[in-house]
């Protein structure tokens, strides 16, 4: 969701008394278990440096039908590779490929139900030997009784591919993303061409292509639709819905010809209900309009109209209504409108001269209209402690309390001090202003954070509960743990290419960009694919280069920060709110870290930890590492 920031004259920024209490009591479960880790040497003495074992990043997160959720890491296990006398690979530490999955039950927490190392040998017409010893000290001391993986064992890489492909991350060997998106006031639509990398379950980027669709204007509300390849927008006094050509249907509205735009956003669906996942809530379902005369006289009529268009571009409805506001006062910049799929409320100002305003809030239900137009009074802002201030807001969440009241959250920023905020405007069921919260950001100021919009829930009870992640710290102590090998060995990719299967997947090289068969190595599709992993790979980033052989890799821990989930309740019955930093762990990139059970009022969290700290016990083996973490909190608490 994209639009303008509003400047509002209105408030000053007085919180209401923000309540710091200790959260452990409601944390009700937690559990433990490695992802990736290193041990300690085992021949070494206290201060001795571990020994890096296992490395990867976690590939799929998600709840299922049954009310459990998995989690899939792929995972690359390191260790002395004995694989003479085949060609190009050194008798070496190396990593061989696999996988771990977990599954978390809400009742009983997290348990561990497959692991295991890929057999290299999967896709290829003629199998190498090889076994993988654990490495057990840092002189390169292994235990050769018992291999850790062999060309005789190992998981099934072809049955895992195309019985879990979300597991490798798997889409095919080749794909094109399109997507349309705004820079720079542009939209554009990009096609972009990616090929699998198997070795590390990863796609990379050999040719993007990117075009400008249409200007936007600075103060339009739009909805990117990424499944169909289209975007709702207002253009004037009209709604586009626009395709990848940059054309599509043109919505006219039921407006009058001498109507100016006053209000403009999107709207969003409320929190649901059952188990879900807290990513999927709030999803945009249109955009809300309110059009009206930009100055006030005696003789223009002051009437206003509201419509709703679905993202469909559809109108859903449009209602006609009067301000009661005096001649000679124009439009001020303080005016907002924010809805859910039920109602929206619009606050709307007006000013004449350099001192006078005046503001009205107006409630419209979509079905059965304008349910008030009510004035709000200086004595409604001193009462709810609005003070006169300059602040920047910007609308996303509206919420519907079984009272009729209504809380209004938006994301603010404090053009005097620079801080970033978040501010619920409460008010009653006939339009009063009754308070006005203020949620300052716990963490430090960062430009990547700046429009980080909190996904909302209304609890049982009447509170709410806005949760986000905010950057808590740097990534670089993850990076040893996701810098992962494109290959087995530089000079064995080249190899093996006469060992494939035509056209059949393998854990070497892709097989439908890179050669198929036995054709010579120089075929210009392959090593322009050579070239784009040299690039993309760049210099190596390895932060311990004698464990690994010379190769290609891949830094999947390349975030600037890390963030750790922070929650803000609101209780509108008591006028309080709360600010809960979760110190449970850190957000795994790129997969949802909080569950939501409505009906028990539960919040599961799936984290992880810090790699940072002391080695730790895991089924009598000292080791550190980053480790996959679940917390079950109680918010009826």
């Amino acid at each position: 969701m994209q639009f303008p920031l509003l400047k509002s004259l209105l408030p000053g920024i007085v919180a209401v008394v923000v309540t710091q209490i200790s959260h452990a009591q409601r944390v009700v479960a937690s559990d433990s278990l490695p992802l990736f880790y290193s041990t300690a040497d085992e021949t070494g003495g206290a201060g001795v440096p571990s020994i890096l074992k296992t490395k990867g990043r976690v590939t799929h997160l998600a709840l299922t039908p049954e009310g459990t959720i998995t989690v899939s890491a792929f995972r690359q296990t390191i260790g002395y590779l004995d694989a003479t006398p085949t060609k190009g690979v050194p008798l070496a530490p190396n990593a061989l490929p696999g996988m771990v999955q977990y599954r978390y039950e809400p009742a009983t927490g997290l348990q561990q139900i497959s692991e295991g190392i890929f057999n290299i040998n999967g896709g290829l017409r003629q199998p190498i030997s090889y076994k993988l010893f654990d490495i057990i000290s840092n002189r390169g001391t292994i235990n050769n009784k018992t291999p850790l993986a062999t060309s005789e064992s190992g998981l099934d890489y072809l049955n895992t591919l195309a019985t879990q492909p979300r597991t490798l991350l798997y889409e095919g060997e080749r794909k094109i993303i399109r997507r349309i998106f705004v820079r720079e006031g542009v939209l554009r639509y990009q096609t972009q061409t990616q090929y699998y990398t198997p070795y590390s379950a990863a796609y990379l980027v050999s040719a993007t292509n990117e075009r400008e669709l249409a200007p936007l204007r600075t103060k339009t509300a739009y909805i990117i639709d990424q499944t169909h390849l289209q975007v709702l927008l207002r253009d004037g006094n009209q709604v586009r819905l626009l395709d990848t050509t940059g054309k599509g249907l043109t919505v006219p509205l039921p407006i009058d010809k001498d109507m100016f735009m006053r209000a403009e956003n999107t709207y969003l669906e409320s929190s649901g209900n059952g188990f879900n996942n807290v990513g999927n809530f709030n999803a945009e379902l249109g955009i809300d309009l309110v059009f009206g005369p930009a100055f006030i006289s005696k003789t223009q009529d002051s009437s206003f109209v509201f419509v709703r268009v679905d993202k469909q571009g559809t109108v859903v409805c449009k209602y006609r209504f009067k301000i009661p506001v005096e001649a000679g006062f124009t439009g001020a910049v303080g005016t907002w409108i924010i809805g859910n799929e039920k109602e929206s409320i619009l606050h709307i100002e007006f000013g004449k001269g350099l001192f006078k305003t005046v503001a009205f809030n107006v409630k419209i239900n979509v079905e059965k209209g304008v349910v008030y137009v009510k004035e709000e009074s200086k004595e409604d802002q001193r009462k709810a402690r609005i003070a006169a201030a300059s602040i920047s807001k910007q609308f996303y969440h509206l919420v519907s309390l079984s009272n009729g009241d209504n809380l209004a959250v938006s994301v603010n920023s404090t053009s005097t001090t620079g801080d970033d905020h978040y501010g619920t405007v409460h008010l009653s069921a006939d339009g009063i202003l009754k308070n006005y919260y203020v949620h300052n950001r716990l963490a430090f100021r960062s430009q990547l954070f700046v429009a980080r919009v909190p996904q909302c829930i209304t609890l049982k009870d009447g509170r709410i509960l806005l949760i986000t992640d905010e950057p808590w710290g740097s990534s670089v102590p993850y990076q040893p743990y996701g810098n992962l090998d494109l290959e087995l060995a530089a000079d064995f990719t080249a190899q093996v290419q006469s060992l494939g299967e035509p056209d059949k997947p393998n854990l070497h090289f892709n097989a439908s960009t890179l050669q198929r068969s036995q054709n010579k190595i120089n075929n210009s599709k392959a090593v322009r694919l050579f070239n784009t992993l040299d690039r993309l790979s760049g210099p190596d980033p390895r932060l311990t280069g004698k464990e690994y052989t010379d190769k290609r890799q891949i830094q999947t821990e390349s975030q600037e920060y890390i963030t750790s989930p922070v929650m803000y309740l609101i209780d509108p019955l008591k006028g309080s709110a709360e600010t809960v930093k979760v110190t449970y762990g850190s957000v795994i990139p790129y997969q949802p870290y909080a569950f939501y059970d409505h009906n028990k009022g539960e919040l599961h969290f799936l984290l992880r930890s810090h790699p940072a700290g002391a080695l730790r016990t895991y089924k009598g083996t000292l080791m550190q590492g980053v480790f996959l973490k679940s917390f079950k909190v109680d918010l009826n608490k």
